[in-house]
């Protein structure tokens, strides 16, 4: 079988070609792992920012009707105070008088 060191050199070629094999093998099964694992971490992210998309639609949807209250209230406040600031005007000119 080893008669020459020819057959040696082509027996240690033979070798080293599979354990390089092997090698690539494990490597590619590893990238293979990190790969799925960053896209289960990248869906994992798109679940929770489509959750908080969906939050803020929820609070939107109940502060709209709210702050067209609050809107209202407001308005009517600054004629209030327009009313009373416009009374005491009149009331300190009455008195001038």
């Amino acid at each position: 079988m080893l008669n020459t060191s020819l057959d040696v050199l082509y027996l240690t070629i033979a070798a080293c070609i599979l354990w390089v094999t092997i090698l690539c093998s494990f490597l590619f099964y590893y990238a293979i792992i990190v790969a799925k694992r960053a896209k289960d971490i990248a869906d994992m992210i798109a679940d929770k920012i489509e959750k908080i998309g969906q939050v803020i639609d929820l609070v939107k949807s109940k502060l709209e009707p709210t702050v067209s209250q609050i809107f209202t209230l407001i308005q009517g406040a600054k004629k209030v105070a327009d009313f009373f600031k416009n009374r005491a005007a009149k009331k300190k000119s009455a008195k001038k008088d």
